[in-house]
């Protein structure tokens, strides 16, 4: 029952009004933690459109944001709009984090898919990093200023609430970050 609420309330703070792919994978992605995290702090921040250094969409600002000793693994995809497109999934991999992009075929077009950073790695803007205290990311983001009391995750959305960043602590450390955003 307890679960039930929470997922409810979720659901009705996001106002997520449709099963897109992107809402699909935050609701998957919050579903497996609501236990674990039943206090979740929402802000509103560009952060959530851009969160990488880099402003550049392809996979060589992504292998260069990893620095050496990455993976990539590609898959194909189905296009969803065109029948008999197929594009490519490409994950590019350095320990336990990831950054996936979503390459249409028949152009030069790559987005984000999804990104799961689980290590002390330097990608994200405002010196966010793995490992640090909820004061040093207090300080990363200063709208987190007011607040006494920062729990275990917090949401970031963009103002359209279509791009989703999740920051998930433990002992009060930052263990993960989850970069969720749109991809239709």
């Amino acid at each position: 029952m307890r679960s039930c609420l929470l997922l409810y309330l979720l659901i009705s703070a996001l106002s997520v009004t449709c099963q897109t792919a992107a809402a699909s994978s935050l609701y998957d992605t919050f579903y497996r933690h609501a236990n674990s995290y039943p206090d979740t702090l929402t802000l509103k921040h560009d952060f959530a459109i851009r969160p990488f250094i880099t402003d550049t969409i392809s996979v060589a600002a992504i292998k260069h944001l990893l620095g050496a000793d990455f993976q990539i693994h590609k898959k194909c995809v189905p296009n969803k709009f065109i029948s008999g497109q197929v594009d490519t999934l490409i994950t590019i991999q350095k320990n336990q984090s990831f950054i996936r992009l979503y390459a249409v075929s028949k152009s030069d077009k790559v987005f984000y898919e999804q990104a799961e950073i689980k290590d002390p790695i330097p990608v994200f803007k405002n010196s966010i990093r793995i490992g640090q205290t909820k004061n040093e990311i207090r300080k990363c983001l200063p709208e987190l200023g007011s607040t006494k009391n920062i729990p275990d995750m917090i949401l970031i959305v963009d103002e359209n609430d279509m791009d989703y960043l999740f920051l998930s602590f433990e002992e009060d450390k930052l263990q993960k970050v989850v970069f969720q955003p749109y991809l239709d």
